[in-house]
């Protein structure tokens, strides 16, 4: 992706379409996401420093460049999108962690219902990294 570039498709997430928009706008990669049967919207604004900061965390380093460009081809079959709520992510770092998931006080779950996380998931060979990004 370029500077001042900007892709826009409708991907399908775990059986809802969703319209994907991504923005690279003054070194700064912008995504936003809308639910196309609710309307519902989530926007995230990342600079190359957070970007590079959570690929080098997820042990996958990958440049700001090059992350965009993975982005742009997030169709293929070694780089996918999801998209995740709190309850799901949890889910999956417990189960990573070997952890039995209980269920969260009442007052911080729904303070957390309304957020979703983008996940970029790179498969090569023998690996699998995934990187989330919170809308």
């Amino acid at each position: 992706m370029e500077d001042g570039s900007e892709l826009m498709e409708d991907i399908v997430f775990r059986g809802v379409e969703f319209s994907v928009k991504i923005e690279l706008d003054k070194n700064l990669l912008i995504v936003e996401i809308s639910d196309s049967v609710t309307a519902d919207q989530w926007r995230g604004e990342f600079d190359p420093a957070y970007i590079e900061d959570l690929t080098r965390k997820t042990g996958n380093f990958k440049q700001f460049p090059i992350f965009c460009s993975m982005l742009e081809s997030a169709t293929s079959d070694s780089v996918t999108l999801d998209l995740l709520t709190y309850a799901d992510l949890e889910l999956l770092r417990n189960r990573k962690a070997g952890v039995v998931s209980r269920p969260r006080g009442h007052q911080q779950q729904s303070a957390l219902t309304a957020k979703r996380y983008l996940i970029l998931i790179y498969t090569v060979e023998f690996d699998r990294f995934g990187s989330p990004r919170s809308l």
